[in-house]
């Protein structure tokens, strides 16, 4: 919001903040030969590299890809269960 108006900004103050969240995540079958998994995961990592892949990354709003391990979903899963915990609250 502070990047619209900076005078907005000023007055502000953080109430509570969230978890980092993972906003978008890609998979792989089973069955995806080992090789190719390797050539895309080096590839993505690779993305600013090249034109075409700063294309994708400016449309998807992101800095760069990682690869994900169990500790970068943790954030997403707290929020997740809090909204499990809180629908099975509502009346």
């Amino acid at each position: 919001m502070t990047e619209l108006n900076p005078q907005v900004g000023k007055m502000l103050q953080v109430a509570a903040m969230s978890p980092d969240l993972v906003e978008i995540v890609s998979f792989f079958p089973k069955e995806t030969d080992e090789t190719m998994k390797y050539k895309m995961v080096e590839r993505s990592r690779k993305l600013a590299s090249y034109p075409r892949g700063r294309q994708i990354l400016l449309l998807f709003n992101a800095e760069g890809t990682v690869a994900l391990t169990e500790a970068h979903l943790q954030g997403t899963k707290q929020l997740i269960d809090e909204y499990g915990r809180l629908k099975k609250k509502k009346p």
